[in-house]
């Protein structure tokens, strides 16, 4: 697998596909289906796992057609996930968000929560950057069994942190394995 990074050392995606022309990279698809352009010269090959952008690129990204032409709509856009919130929909006890993939995420208040429409985007934009399913559940049950503290306290700032640490690290792995799963079936052509 290869990545492609930006100057600045952030990680962009997984490539999927590159085209030359002339020795020069032209055109990059990432796994996220996201195609990019480069003049000659923009791309540099660090090394056989990683390509870098060189200074200021002026890319053409043609998944960004599509979300250009509903920008009013847009009130976020998520670099990890290369998507936007088209729509939110807070309906106590859910809230949904609609995404510029066209996917959904629905999150809902448990029977002792009070619904809060902040907490309710917050869950569902974590849960959108987990991989959209319930496995970023297991973080926040496990660490709140914890010895209660009061709010605000340093304790549960800490608490939250090392349980968003893990949502990360859960995160991470779930776009590993999803990476792979893309390159064989690419591998398999399917």
């Amino acid at each position: 697998m290869m990545a492609l990074y930006d100057a600045q050392n952030n990680k962009i995606g997984i490539i999927d596909k590159i085209s030359t022309t002339n020795g020069y990279i032209r055109e990059v698809i990432l796994l996220s289906g996201r195609k990019m352009c480069f003049a000659p010269g923009e791309l540099i090959r660090d090394d056989a796992y990683s390509v870098r952008m060189h200074g200021v690129c002026n890319s053409y990204d043609y998944a960004r057609q599509s979300t250009e032409r509903a920008k009013k709509n847009d009130t976020v856009k998520f670099g990890m996930c290369s998507v936007s919130i088209r729509k939110v929909i807070f309906n106590d006890p859910a809230t949904v968000v609609l995404w510029s993939d066209g996917t959904k995420t629905v999150v809902k208040c448990g029977p002792e929560d009070k619904f809060d429409m902040e907490k309710g985007l917050a869950m569902a934009i974590v849960k959108k950057m987990a991989g959209n399913d319930n496995s970023f559940h297991k973080v926040f049950k496990q660490y709140p069994k914890k010895k209660k503290k009061e709010p605000g306290s340093i304790g549960s700032i800490s608490d939250m942190m090392a349980g968003l640490n893990q949502a990360a690290a859960i995160t991470t792995k779930t776009v590993h394995e999803l990476a792979n799963m893309a390159a064989a079936k690419a591998e398999k052509g399917e």
